[in-house]
């Protein structure tokens, strides 16, 4: 679509909303973010597009009138607020998909990349944590637009996590993640870190306690080879290489 096609549908797209809705977002370009994809976080290793809905997950107090894809501009945003991905972690979860499948935590998350002419940024009115986690919303402002086709940047995956007992009320926590960017791409780490492609590990300090996506506590971020990373995935998350739909018996 031209960009003045896509303005024009946004504008419209705009006017049928709410007034509380238009006056507490933020319009946003690939100019404006400087750089040309969101980023979306899944264990789902087998999505074909995106479709703007309005989730079971909204927190206490966000917006449930706009269908939209969460998404933020970094990994440490996406992670930030995914929320749930100790649970993950440490639940090894199963879900079924929109289309029926079995989907199984395979020890990772596959980092989708989505290409965008606009996207919404909301502020704490509508997401409470919208400043927080920098979340930013695709929406269906025309036909165009009610699929989202992603592109795979990479995968991640928690390979050690360490509680340390502290005086005060939650022990601090530090977490090891193993980084894939695909051959091609670059990734946005965020703190203002971009990583090209290749294989990464980055070690941060109470992600989940960060006042801001400006201001998460990176230890350290150091690129390691590929066979160092293989080794990694093979103990901790084998099944995040089958990039395919898996009949059930595969899990059993």
């Amino acid at each position: 679509m031209s960009t003045a096609d896509a303005k024009k549908a946004m504008t419209e797209y705009l006017l049928r909303q709410t007034e509380e809705m238009r006056l507490n977002m933020t319009l946003v370009t690939p100019e404006t973010l400087g750089q040309s994809m969101l980023l979306h976080l899944s264990y789902d290793n087998a999505i074909s597009s995106f479709q703007p809905y309005v989730t079971k997950r909204t927190a206490e107090g966000e917006d449930r009138t706009v269908p939209r894809i969460s998404t933020a501009p970094s990994l440490l945003a996406c992670l930030m607020g995914y929320q749930t991905e100790l649970n993950d972690f440490h639940g090894r979860p199963q879900v079924t998909s929109a289309d029926g499948r079995k989907v199984e935590f395979a020890g990772g998350w596959i980092i989708y990349g989505l290409p965008f002419q606009y996207a919404i940024r909301p502020n704490n009115k509508l997401v409470p944590d919208a400043s927080r986690t920098d979340e930013h919303w695709l929406i269906a402002y025309d036909k165009m637009t009610t699929q989202h086709t992603p592109v795979r940047v990479g995968k991640v995956f928690y390979d050690r996590v360490t509680y340390k007992g502290q005086d005060k009320e939650y022990p601090d926590i530090y977490i090891e993640m193993v980084i894939e960017v695909h051959p091609g791409m670059s990734l946005n780490l965020g703190m203002d870190t971009n990583l090209p492609a290749g294989y990464w590990i980055v070690e941060t300090k109470n992600l989940h306690d960060s006042r801001s996506y400006k201001s998460i506590d990176v230890r350290r971020v150091r690129e390691i080879t590929k066979a160092d990373y293989e080794q990694r995935k093979t103990l901790t998350a084998g099944l995040l290489s089958l990039d395919q739909v898996l009949p059930a018996s595969a899990f059993w």
